[in-house]
């Protein structure tokens, strides 16, 4: 199966390349746009993306900034937060699916840092979609974590800030986490593991209040055994959006996905029963709204 890559023309005069993944069904229910986890280039969902469309859904992946066919790398000159991730690729990227594919229901999924900046995204721009997919997607609060996971996160986290001070980068290849990323985007994330809130460098917008006052409906996936994302800290992260929010939490495993291993990142390469979990959640909640 061949994807198409659309150009998208983002707030700062970048252009950044998108993949969509059409699918052939006579019918489509959805489209699904796939934000990566940190250090993950997009085209390492490109099975799985291929096997949600042989269901009938299309699917977009993007790059976070600074992968992939982003045009942007970061550097000791070259320096971004969350704060223009969410402003430049989020926004473009959802605007231009939206205008691109019109007609049908629009998903944001995120794995891991893009569940968090999806959901960061919606709680500032409050785009029409009709709902979130967050896989292995949580606040990285050190309380999500138990016993020596609390304190491995504290120290990996506090530690990656002071690298990336003194790199004016984070050369997250050599330290054998991310890629090669931003200094204030982990100055944005190491944050958020000391005090469990989302407090963004080059902005004054209220993000937990934003969050507390969003609603909608949320499918929240943890997998068995993640370290990098335990059960309690995904819920750390959806727990923030509205009560009212309709939010599912799915705690998956080999059993449930059909697979060998599963784990943070390898349900993307082997994605098993994933794609079907994924349509029939969809399907009920269109249903529920249609």
């Amino acid at each position: 199966m061949t994807n198409t890559v659309w150009k998208v023309r983002l707030k700062d005069d970048n252009e950044i390349g998108v993949s969509f993944f059409e699918s052939k069904k006579e019918y489509t229910q959805a489209t699904v746009l796939l934000f990566p986890a940190m250090g993950v280039a997009a085209s390492y969902y490109t099975n799985f993306a291929e096997q949600l469309s042989l269901l009938g859904i299309h699917v977009v992946t993007a790059d976070l900034r600074g992968l992939g066919l982003s045009p942007v790398r970061a550097s000791k000159k070259v320096d971004y937060g969350y704060y223009d991730i969410i402003e430049n690729e989020y926004e473009g990227i959802v605007r231009t699916v939206q205008t691109r594919l019109p007609d049908e229901p629009l998903y944001i999924m995120g794995h891991s840092l893009g569940g968090q900046l999806a959901s960061l995204f919606y709680s500032k721009h409050q785009p029409n979609i009709k709902g979130l997919i967050l896989v292995a997607s949580c606040s990285v609060y050190y309380k999500g974590w138990n016993g020596l996971g609390r304190i491995k996160i504290l120290f990996a986290s506090q530690f990656f800030r002071l690298i990336s001070k003194l790199f004016g980068y984070f050369p997250g290849k050599k330290v054998g986490f991310g890629g090669t990323e931003a200094k204030t985007q982990m100055q944005d994330w190491g944050k958020n593991a000391v005090n469990g809130k989302y407090i963004l460098s080059g902005t004054d917008f209220d993000f937990e209040k934003g969050l507390s006052v969003s609603k909608l409906p949320i499918l929240a996936i943890s997998i068995k055994g993640d370290d990098f994302a335990p059960e309690k800290a995904v819920k750390n992260l959806y727990q923030k959006f509205d009560k009212e929010s309709p939010i599912t939490h799915l705690h998956l495993g080999n059993e449930e996905l059909e697979l060998k291993k599963v784990n943070h990142f390898n349900w993307a390469k082997q994605p098993g029963k994933l794609p079907r979990v994924l349509m029939d959640w969809m399907a009920k909640t269109n249903k529920k709204n249609g």
